[in-house]
């Protein structure tokens, strides 16, 4: 083997533009597929880090014939916790970084914090980097002596880093909690897709830093208050299967003892403990669908690997031949061959690596902004990439070692052109890279179709030059009189602010949640059976249509004038204009809602409000100086990039409101990005790998063709000497190529209608079967694979018959 290891390193060295163009074209593909494996890596392999056995570790989710929501009560989780007997501990988590003002002497500082049991570090496994992590009683213990344990992050930004700030004190929502340790680097929670929180604090301070919530703690007549995740140990020599026997009984026993929260609901148990059901089969599907593309693209430059490696034996026919005759078997030359291949493939796992790490990088950026992913490659990617290197040989290199070695020493010998065996392999070959692509490409079509159509929607409200500061007015006290003056106070400081245009707030923005109400008109009669029509509320501020950019059909906004102590007053989008009045002017009619009479002022255009490609929703809109929501987000049209006066705006809110709690600032064009992200995320890689795949198939094509006029050049001077025009061989050679690209379109086609149903998920707007797209892509790749063949073809044409009939 070290023979064959140094003859094969001698070999490739003496054919450099070869091995390169091999490891080039293999790297490609093995790039890809690391690429995709990294994502799978750092989103469902990877436990959290400091994560201690985490084959041990469950998920349990609460669902019901509907759903499986994987979120609990917390009198519920108790009951879990203290009636298993098949975990060793379960723990829970709420809250995804829940905002707050903390304090460390006079120095104000805006925090998120994290609720969890007492022993959520001792069920993960996790040791502080620092101090200590909570005792079982501080879970019970009231806001006197409250502690919490801080993120590393925040130890070292805000606490400066030093031993000393374990047993200081931070003043969390008004309330002291002492620091009694520091969470080891690197740790960020359970989940990849939650936001790392600052601070963790035990579940039932819940009140003090989440009062804005109510009572989260205890039951509630009429409520279900399911907020938190569940995460359990699994018992020493406890199954899979006991542990579901046990949750189920324990079913039974809440729906008994609590029906009033608890009918209809059941459990059930994922080893998969990370993210709640729902969200982990969507990335399941996605990398499965990258998967399957990504895998294409390596099939295809395996190919056309095989294929340079079939046309590299052919002018090894002599040297083969030698060996054969002074004894060697057929084996010792599959044996040599396959060597070769090996060091091309591990010299292309190297340039995959080099590849991926670019690639992740891209599929980063395209990540919905929640992901925070640690995607530098470990052990497991650079395993996976050299042991699917390995793997690639049986693609590329058996073939070609078989076909070279096969033992006909007197042909070989006397240089004769090789049997039609090869060129049919190579033939097929081309083939399979022509349909494969033509798979691909019919998805990236789709793909692109798909995210066009997305980004073409005509939302009803323009998202461009607009920020978008989030917060919640209740966690700083503010009753109703006292919040509509901070808002009336905050909307006239910012709008004399350089660069804004106007300024209003919302208690909803598009695709960030939902209110409904059910509301009546005066005089306009019920149907038997009908209380009133439900619909969607958003509490808005004065000047809300103008800056949102919603044209106003009929009527007038709200102003600062639209407040308490004046007659409310609504205003009405046209699809509940048209349930309500029909045909009729809504303008200047009565709707009741509750208690409230509202009178119209004015109608605007149906909008998206919730999800891309919507049926038309019904909205209702009041003002929010008059009906009083402390949930606030503050819209801010500016004339040049938002994102340049976040500092601005929030230290006018905060001069308003010193301990002012700020949840979020995005522009509104991110929240529409975010929201589209997964279309452009698929549609990007999809067209990329898509690119890349009819590349390659049109590399592997040239070559085919290139060698076929090496091979054809005698048979070429024959014709042209007895009188064949240069054009008559070019269109020989070009018929060829257009022979070998149809069969491989015609299967392609075949395959792609088959499978597009797989992708129907990821569409929108777009038929699988799109018409267009299967009419582009075949005359695309015909296209592509006739300028493949232009300069063989051309070269052919410029045969001088003597040279090549003297050659021979």
């Amino acid at each position: 083997m070290l023979h064959d290891l140094k003859f094969a390193l001698r070999t490739l060295r003496t054919h450099p533009a070869l091995a390169c163009i091999v490891v080039v074209v293999l790297g490609l593909g093995i790039g890809a597929n690391t690429t995709i494996f990294t994502l799978v890596n750092a989103l469902l392999l990877q436990p959290p880090p400091h994560v201690q056995a985490p084959h041990e570790l469950v998920r349990l989710n609460r669902a019901n014939e509907y759903t499986v929501s994987g979120s609990f009560s917390y009198p519920d989780y108790e009951f879990y916790r203290a009636h298993n007997v098949v975990f060793s501990g379960l723990a829970a988590y709420g809250g995804d970084g829940v905002p707050v003002m903390a304090r460390r002497g006079d120095v104000r500082l805006q925090a998120s914090v994290m609720l969890v049991s007492a022993n959520f570090f001792e069920v993960l496994g996790v040791r502080a980097g620092l101090g200590r992590t909570f005792a079982p009683e501080e879970e019970t213990r009231g806001p006197e002596g409250a502690v919490a344990v801080v993120s590393y992050d925040f130890w070292r930004d805000r606490l400066g880093k030093t031993p000393e700030a374990v047993g200081t004190t931070l003043s969390l929502a008004g309330h002291p909690f002492t620091v009694v340790g520091v969470a080891p680097e690197g740790f960020r929670g359970v989940s990849p897709a939650e936001t790392a929180p600052d601070l963790f604090v035990p579940l039932t301070m819940q009140p003090v830093v989440f009062p804005m919530g109510g009572n989260m703690l205890d039951r509630i007549e009429g409520e279900v208050q399911v907020w938190l995740q569940a995460v359990g140990r699994r018992a020493p020599g406890t199954g899979i299967e006991a542990v579901r026997g046990n949750v189920l009984a324990l079913v039974e026993q809440l729906e008994e003892q609590f029906p009033q929260w608890n009918e209809g609901q059941t459990a059930s148990i994922t080893q998969h403990f990370e993210y709640a059901p729902a969200l982990r089969t969507r990335l399941v599907r996605l990398l499965q669908l990258l998967f399957a593309v990504v895998a294409a693209v390596l099939l295809i430059a395996c190919a056309n690997v095989a294929i340079l490696l079939l046309a590299r034996a052919s002018g090894r026919r002599r040297e083969f031949g030698v060996r054969l005759a002074i004894g060697a078997g057929r084996m010792r030359l599959v044996r040599q061959l396959m060597v070769e291949s090996c060091v091309l493939a591990l010299l292309a796992a190297v340039v995959g690596l080099v590849v991926s790490a670019w690639f992740v990088d891209a599929a980063a950026f395209l990540l919905p902004g929640s992901f925070h992913l640690d995607l530098r490659p470990d052990g497991l990617v650079m395993g996976f990439s050299i042991g699917l290197a390995l793997v690639t040989v049986l693609f590329f290199g058996v073939a070609p070692a078989w076909l070279a070695s096969r033992p006909q020493v007197v042909e070989e010998l006397k240089g004769m052109t090789e049997g039609p065996d090869r060129s049919v392999v190579r033939s097929a070959l081309v083939v399979i890279q022509v349909a494969v692509s033509i798979v691909l490409v019919v998805a990236a079509g789709l793909f692109v179709r798909s995210l066009n159509r997305v980004q073409s929607l005509d939302l009803g409200f323009a998202a461009s030059n607009r920020l978008v500061v989030s917060m919640n007015l209740r966690s700083v006290g503010l009753d109703a009189d006292r919040g509509v003056a901070f808002l009336t106070e905050a909307l006239n400081r910012i709008r004399a602010l350089p660069g804004v245009h106007t300024a209003t707030t919302a208690s909803l923005i598009p695709f960030r949640g939902i209110w409904t109400t059910s509301v009546r008109a005066e005089g306009v009669e019920l149907s038997a059976g009908q209380t009133g029509f439900e619909t969607g509320i958003n509490r808005v501020g004065p000047d809300y249509f103008r800056t949102m950019g919603i044209p106003l059909q009929r009527g007038r906004e709200f102003s600062f004038a639209d407040r308490a102590g004046v007659p409310d007053v609504a205003v009405v989008n046209q699809t509940l204009a048209s349930q309500l009045w029909g045909e009729g002017d809504p303008v200047g009619q009565m709707i009741r809602r509750g208690p409230r009479l509202l009178r119209v002022i004015g109608i605007v255009p149906t909008v998206t409000y919730y999800d891309l490609g919507e049926d038309p929703q019904s909205q209702l809109y009041v003002p929010v100086l008059q009906q009083y929501d402390p949930v606030a987000n503050l819209v801010v049209e500016t004339r040049d990039d938002p994102r340049a006066l976040v500092a601005q705006v929030e230290r006018e809110l905060r001069a308003a409101q010193p301990d002012l709690i700020i949840s979020r600032s995005v522009t509104l064009s991110q929240i529409v990005r975010e929201e589209t992200s997964t279309f452009r995320m698929v549609a990007t890689l999809v067209s990329l790998f898509g690119f890349l795949a009819v590349a390659l198939a049109a590399a592997g094509l040239y070559g085919v063709q290139s060698f076929l006029v090496t091979q054809r050049t005698r048979e070429f001077g024959v014709r042209m000497a007895l009188g064949a025009r240069g054009t008559q061989v070019a269109v020989v050679v070009l018929r060829r190529a257009v022979k070998l690209a149809g069969i491989g379109i015609a299967v392609g086609l075949v395959g792609a209608w088959v499978g597009v149903r797989f992708v129907e998920g990821f569409l929108f707007g777009v038929d699988a079967r799109d018409p267009m797209t299967f009419a582009i892509v075949p005359v695309t790749v015909i296209a592509v694979a006739t300028l493949a063949s232009v300069v063989p073809a051309r070269r052919a044409s410029n045969i001088d018959p003597i040279t090549a009939l003297r050659h021979e």
